[in-house]
């Protein structure tokens, strides 16, 4: 909403589309580190609760002693 406020002074048609494509592409590589950082945080969450199993020698809670 905020580069569509920005744009709307000037010429609504040309500045219109270069704004689109770029706030497009600002968007995509934005999901793209979002989806890597999801799924960096579950990998290690994983890892994490595996990890303190190994060095405390219990479960960590109900999810891993079923």
């Amino acid at each position: 909403m905020a580069f569509t406020m920005k744009k709307l002074p000037n010429n609504n048609v040309n500045a219109d589309t270069p704004a689109i494509n770029f706030d497009f592409k600002v968007f995509i590589t934005f999901v793209f580190k979002l989806l890597i950082f999801v799924l960096h945080i579950v990998f290690t969450s994983q890892y994490a609760i595996e990890g303190s199993c190994i060095m405390t020698g219990r479960l960590p809670g109900s999810q891993l002693s079923g």
